[in-house]
């Protein structure tokens, strides 16, 4: 039926296909929408549907699962999009040669917006309290060399993290690792140098695996990242001063001890000073490394003790003395094996 058709019989809907003012279903929102959202939409306009939906979750457990997300992020654009504050808009402005010079322009923005920067300090409040949920939630594994990898870059984290699962939250600025509900480990967020090709960048800290290090000192030679674990260029320094001073054994547990006083006894440029001038006489020792910093001697310490070799006629003699009995079996000789006796007879009273 045509449009006039339904027009002469009454029937004509004209607000037939605009969007329904009715609800569908129970508004999942309706307890708190009002009363505490738009609240604190109002207060603070820049926070995020994922910061207002923890929040729900944090204050009513159980009630708003990830179901309610899609309406409370839907929800939260509309109020922008129509109660929100005002966006800031960019005129595209036109500089007509010869009307304005440049530095009378400056000044005449200058002046322009003195009064209003004046005006707004007045009603600046301070930053709250707690802050916004400004990080990307991602999910690694603690790898047997005691590391993650975050976005291409390699961090080291303490070796009691082995094998487990972290939660890290992705801040600007830096990661906080979570195993459970439970904060494990916070570090500074390193970006790869505009010129890596490969965005690839490592940050390895000595104090994470410096227990494991001492117990074994010699991995310290050959170690993958051994340039990067040493904390800044004193130390590298050093390095190449024990090298060129001790052989490669004495070297490696001279600076891995260095590293481990410096971490546990939080003295790590004391440590370096003391170290350089022991090299500079050439006094240094393990020992004395430790008697000054009162550090108790490690498992992997030098052995002194002296071990007499006894003489190897001895093994001469019971080679001989092997040969003799061998020389008197009889190749052909046979065994009589007996036969096992069943274990409920062998058990039995005779």
């Amino acid at each position: 039926m045509t449009t006039g058709g339904r027009i002469e019989k009454g029937t004509h809907q004209p607000q037939r296909g605009q969007p329904r003012h009715w609800r569908t279903r129970q508004d999942p929102l309706a307890e708190v929408w009002e009363s505490e959202l738009v609240p604190m939409l109002e207060q603070t306009p820049e926070l995020q549907p994922m910061t207002l939906f923890e929040y729900l979750q944090a204050k009513y457990p159980g009630k708003y699962d990830k179901s309610k997300l899609r309406t409370l992020q839907k929800r939260v654009q509309q109020w922008k999009a129509t109660a929100g504050p005002p966006k800031e808009v960019m005129f595209e402005q036109q500089h007509r040669p010869g009307e304005m010079g440049l530095s009378d322009f400056t000044e005449l923005l200058n002046q322009r917006c003195q009064p209003k920067w004046a005006e707004e300090k007045l009603h600046l409040q301070t930053l709250p309290v707690h802050r916004l949920a400004d990080y990307e939630v991602i999910s690694v594994r603690v790898t047997s060399h005691s590391t993650i990898t975050v976005r291409c870059i390699l961090y080291t984290v303490p070796s009691q993290l082995i094998g487990q699962r972290l939660t890290v939250h992705l801040y600007q600025d830096r990661l906080l690792g979570f195993c459970g509900n439970q904060r494990v480990v916070e570090l500074t967020r390193i970006y790869a140098p505009a010129h890596n090709d490969k965005r690839r960048a490592r940050s390895v800290n000595y104090r994470h695996v410096i227990d494991s290090l001492r117990r074994k000192p010699r991995a310290f030679l050959q170690y993958r990242w051994r340039e990067d674990l040493l904390p800044n260029e004193h130390y590298r320094r050093i390095w190449q001063q024990l090298v060129a001073q001790f052989n490669p054994d004495i070297a490696c547990r001279l600076m891995v001890e260095s590293l481990y006083i410096a971490a546990v006894q939080d003295k790590e440029y004391l440590v370096a000073l003391w170290v350089e001038g022991q090299l500079r006489a050439q006094t240094l020792t393990l020992l004395r490394l430790q008697q000054q910093f009162h550090s108790p001697p490690t498992k992997t310490s030098f052995d002194t003790s002296t071990v007499a070799q006894h003489s190897l006629s001895s093994y001469d003699q019971l080679l001989h003395h092997q040969s003799s009995e061998y020389s008197h079996c009889q190749p052909t000789a046979t065994v009589e094996i007996t036969a096992p006796v069943p274990h409920a007879a062998a058990m039995a009273d005779p």
